[in-house]
């Protein structure tokens, strides 16, 4: 590719993987012009297009001036000036990021986010226009779609319990791929354990809070916030599918972020989503620190005195700023958010006061009070970033759904009895387990009745 600026000559070589078609992001290695575009690959010719701004195809052999690797599924290695006559003795992106996964983990993992992505593209559409309908009120709808996916014996829609539980279901399903195998089940064992306390300390307070978030159309509210970040994050997902590949849920290891980077985005491709999941962390954290309050000191308006908030007026008036430091406080439900969130840099994207460098992918967040604390970054790291945020994200989800199911059982919803799932007949449940049908309710006091 011939840069249509300087004339510099980049030699792209380009992987023939799953995806037909793919972004591709990088710079001149002269003069730093961004080249963005496409790449679209026949898989059965082999043949590929590519159409990328400020740069033009060279179809004769000419000398080449830089040297790129190109994956739309593997971390590659980053622009670097050319070795003519030994580039191609170049271990492959494939070697290289089985050596980071590990051989036994490469597979499975590649198979579910290939999975992944043909699920964003075929099976989302149905359930996100679900969960549209379910924010809408449109019952006249939503439950015929439900069942066009989901078992009306197991998920009948009967109730305002069993809707909600159906779209939670189909929500979940739809994010399992992109997560640890243990991610969400975890986090379901920490909520209900957590919310079963509360109802034994504190059950009057508790339900009273229930009804007030409810009557305030709180959980509804978030619960559109999270509709637009997970269609965005399925977005984005095309730039970072490379970072998911390597990631476990909370860390990134054995990565040499200074050599290798994504040849599929750059920084502007994230920083909206950034500052978007940003805004809605800060907002949610009102559930998380009233569950705190009740739980560390026994009322909802009793607030942890390091912030020198008194009353939910004045939480709710607070900065975003002042709100994520709520997070920061070891307390159990701040638990949910599994990344330390940095108003630095969400003022920094916000106040345009960053510098990208597109051939070492290297970010800079500017603090123009205090230059010496400037925050350096990778592309890579900024995208992982971004992940562990979708996945406090799903945390939060997590949270109000277990939360507003309290409300539906206070008002008398039955949950569908155990025994309509074949599979849990033959498995032995505590008494004073969580329920398996869902309810939050010990199994003793529900289906064990």
């Amino acid at each position: 590719m011939k840069c249509e600026v300087c004339g510099t000559v980049t030699l792209l070589r380009i992987q023939i993987g799953f995806r037909e078609r793919h972004p591709i992001r990088f710079s001149c290695g002269k003069c730093g012009i961004s080249m963005r575009g496409t790449v679209e690959i026949n898989k059965e010719t082999t043949k590929i297009e590519i159409n990328v701004d400020n740069c033009t195809k060279i179809d004769e052999e000419v000398n080449y001036d830089y040297y790129l690797e190109v994956s739309p599924e593997l971390l590659t290695e980053k622009l670097r000036k050319a070795n003519c006559g030994s580039d191609n003795d170049l271990i492959t992106p494939f070697l290289k990021n089985i050596e980071i996964v590990g051989d036994d983990k490469f597979l499975d993992k590649s198979s579910k986010l290939l999975r992944f992505f043909d699920y964003k593209n075929e099976e989302w559409p149905k359930v996100r226009r679900i969960i549209e309908l379910y924010l809408q009120n449109n019952m006249k709808y939503v439950i015929k779609e439900i069942h066009s996916i989901l078992p009306v014996k197991q998920f009948p829609c009967d109730s305002g319990l069993e809707l909600h539980r159906g779209v939670h279901t189909l929500f979940i399903h739809s994010i399992l791929s992109i997560c640890d195998e243990n991610f969400v089940s975890q986090t379901c064992r920490f909520i209900d354990s957590e919310n079963m306390n509360l109802l034994k300390s504190v059950s009057k307070e508790y339900n009273q809070l229930i009804i007030s978030l409810e009557n305030e159309n709180y959980f509804i509210k978030l619960e559109h916030s999270i509709l637009k970040l997970t269609c965005d994050f399925f977005q984005v997902y095309d730039y970072i599918q490379p970072v998911l590949l390597i990631s476990s849920v909370y860390q990134l290891d054995n990565t040499d972020e200074s050599t290798l980077g994504l040849s599929t985005c750059d920084f502007s491709d994230l920083k909206q989503f950034y500052i978007d999941t940003y805004e809605f962390l800060a907002e949610s954290m009102l559930l998380p620190t009233l569950l705190n309050n009740l739980k560390y000191r026994g009322r909802v308006e009793e607030f942890n005195n390091s912030l020198a908030i008194d009353s939910i007026s004045k939480y709710k008036a607070s900065s975003k700023g002042k709100k994520i430091e709520f997070c920061k406080i070891a307390e159990v439900y701040n638990r949910l958010f599994k990344i330390n969130l940095n108003n630095k840099i969400r003022n920094a994207i916000g106040h345009n006061s960053y510098k990208y460098d597109g051939k070492t992918q290297l970010i800079e967040f500017i603090d123009h009070k205090n230059p010496d604390k400037n925050i350096n970054m990778y592309l890579i790291e900024f995208a992982e970033i971004c992940l562990y945020m979708y996945h406090s994200v799903i945390n939060i989800q997590e949270l109000l759904y277990k939360t507003r199911k309290m409300y539906f059982i206070s008002r008398g919803d039955k949950a569908v009895s155990a025994k309509v799932f074949g599979a849990v007949k033959q498995e032995k449940i505590g008494r004073n387990e969580p329920c398996i049908c869902g309810s939050g309710l010990k199994y003793k006091k529900c289906c064990g009745k």
